[in-house]
């Protein structure tokens, strides 16, 4: 079975600051646990006019350059890849580097998103070994709320991590005997509508990894809660932050007992998760 592993973390403060924050990063965005490193990057300018020229990035150089970029207030994205070939671009980075929090009023204002291909892996690496290198650029980037999302198609995985709407077609997924399919498309139109109170007051709906603070968690009744009414097959400490994973591993993530777990978790976060749009109750 295909799969793809993506993550979307959201955080408070720029990447560039303090310095040990933003070299961590770098490094990790340059770590051998990925299966696919993303080998390219390229830094949009605060202007949003132009984009300084593709770099290879590999090794302590690959590092070297990225934390500049990350560190230079000129820019104010930076976007990653494997390969300009669609068929062979099984990795991407995008991250939001500006200084300027927009809005200003956001909780979050800032985030980091990417994914992997998981299937057919090159000899050596694992997906555990990924997913522990993304549990590590949570905690760097200081996320407040994020999520690792597994889909059966990279389009579908791109659309969740962005808050597409595209990311609403089903089909790939197990036959699934509980009553009618996440409208995942309005999952995303909800958050992306609440954003600014993403982070904080609402989290992104459940997926089959889940970071989410320990006051998240107080809110809905504690960990021992979530351990009894969702059963996740892993939980790690992460500081400030628990990741929730709901299967043993991301093979199973497309299964029935995933999609049962996760919607026990979706009803449990029901106080977490951003409210229906205004439009929604004159339907």
């Amino acid at each position: 079975m295909d799969l793809h592993l993506g993550f979307a973390g959201y955080f408070a403060q720029p990447l560039a600051l303090p310095m040990a924050r933003a070299q961590r990063v770098a490094a990790l965005l340059v770590d051998s646990r990925w299966p696919w490193p993303p080998t390219w990057a390229t830094f949009v300018l605060e202007e949003l006019s132009r984009s300084t020229r593709a770099r290879k990035v590999i090794g302590a150089k690959g590092r070297d350059h990225l934390l500049a970029g990350l560190t230079d207030p000129a820019n104010c994205m930076l976007e990653m890849w494997r390969s300009r070939q669609e068929v062979d671009n099984h990795a991407h980075v995008h991250a939001i580097t500006s200084r300027r929090p927009l809005p200003p009023t956001a909780e979050c204002p800032f985030h980091i998103t990417g994914q992997t291909r998981g299937h057919d892996l090159p000899e050596g690496t694992s997906l555990e070994a990924w997913i522990e290198m993304v549990h590590e650029l949570m905690v760097a980037c200081e996320v407040r709320n994020a999520v690792m999302p597994v889909w059966p198609r990279a389009s579908q995985c791109l659309s969740d991590t962005a808050l597409m709407r595209i990311v609403g077609d089903y089909r790939g997924f197990a036959t699934v005997d509980l009553g009618a399919p996440t409208n995942f498309a309005l999952e995303n139109t909800r958050v992306k509508y609440w954003r600014t109170a993403l982070g904080g007051t609402y989290v992104r709906h459940p997926r089959w990894g889940n970071y989410l603070q320990r006051a998240h968690l107080q809110r809905i009744g504690g960990l021992d809660r979530v351990l009894a009414e969702v059963d996740p097959a892993a939980v790690v400490d992460l500081g400030d932050l628990v990741f929730l994973q709901l299967t043993a591993t991301p093979a199973t993530a497309l299964t029935a007992e995933c999609e049962k777990k996760r919607r026990a978790l979706a009803h449990l976060m029901g106080p977490l998760l951003p409210p229906p749009l205004p439009e929604e109750g004159r339907a």
